[in-house]
């Protein structure tokens, strides 16, 4: 239930993330998404109030140093040895989306 989005069942819900392995990227932006659900249910007028999430709890995630050059792009596309994994290259390019994102697809 929404009022039980506490301050102290988010710090809770933030350590089970980090117990867990995840970094704090990723739970910043789980976070995140519980914060613009929230803000859109209060719009919505599904509910009366929309307790303040603590995004503030996960620091950003590091910049990545460098991206993949062209070239790289090229040799990596060009070692693909099936169709499938060209493709699965393909999308990863075209959206930089997360791996376990792609591979959730089901129209392949």
């Amino acid at each position: 239930m929404v009022s039980e989005v506490t301050a102290d069942r988010q710090r809770a819900f933030v350590a089970s993330l980090r117990n867990q392995g995840y970094r704090d990227g990723y739970v910043r932006r789980v976070l995140q998404v519980g914060q613009a659900a929230l803000n859109r249910a209060y719009r919505e007028g599904e509910i009366t109030a929309a307790p303040k999430v603590l995004v503030g709890e996960a620091p950003e995630g590091e910049a990545r140093e460098r991206i993949l050059s062209m070239r790289e792009a090229a040799t990596l596309l060009s070692a693909a040895k099936t169709p499938h994994f060209a493709i699965f290259l393909l999308l990863a390019f075209g959206t930089a989306a997360r791996p376990g994102a792609i591979l959730e697809l089901s129209t392949f």
